[in-house]
């Protein structure tokens, strides 16, 4: 293929992208889909390269990032996106949003008269064994240490996970229903979105 036919041919995918992402997005973006076009932008990319017959290797660091999204996106951490001083990836895992759903049934406890451990303790014992260990709980101390997490002082770039964890209190509040009963529904809405994002079978 000619150079020129390469790069008609990847303006052409990017048209194509951007034009299907304004559609999707007319009513506002969501950060998936930021996340998806990210990947797709990578992969038109990387085509390119490859539909120029570029030297072996050349490539390498756009692979690398691609992989490295799909990991974040999956809640996996990678070490080399993070910051010198330790900070956590630039974009926000779905596990990490799913503790923090996690977190706010605790947290929906606790305001309901339920000691720490025992909310805890709750929490662990009604979440799906699979989506537990899924997300790193180890026991009830980890669900108490999530909870603790969000409840303090929490670093700015970590917003999407008190959002998501105030979003999370806040329906519980509004729902029907006895304090335990509505800690139950939620975690099993926690334990099927878990589910539905990485399969029955995951580890994050």
């Amino acid at each position: 293929m000619s150079k020129l036919s390469a790069f008609r041919d990847f303006e052409a995918d990017l048209e194509a992208m951007m034009r299907d992402y304004g559609e999707a997005t007319r009513d506002g973006e969501e950060d998936w889909q930021k996340r998806m076009l990210a990947h797709q932008s990578l992969s038109a990319i990387i085509g390119l390269m490859d539909r120029l017959n570029m030297p072996a290797g050349l490539d390498r660091g756009f692979t690398r990032l691609h992989e490295a999204l799909w990991e974040i996106d999956r809640g996996n951490k990678v070490q080399w996106l993070e910051s010198a001083q330790g900070g956590r990836p630039p974009i926000v895992g779905r596990a990490a949003l799913l503790r923090a759903r996690v977190a706010a049934v605790m947290e929906y406890l606790m305001k309901n008269e339920t000691k720490r451990e025992a909310a805890a303790k709750f929490v662990f014992r009604t979440l799906a064994p699979s989506v537990a260990a899924g997300l790193g709980a180890k026991g009830w101390g980890s669900i108490a240490g999530w909870r603790d997490a969000l409840t303090g002082s929490v670093e700015p770039e970590r917003h999407e996970e008190v959002e998501g964890f105030q979003k999370t209190l806040a329906q519980l509040t509004a729902q029907p229903g006895a304090v335990q009963q509505r800690a139950k529904i939620m975690l099993q809405a926690i334990s099927k979105a878990t589910h539905d994002t990485f399969g029955k079978t995951h580890s994050v």
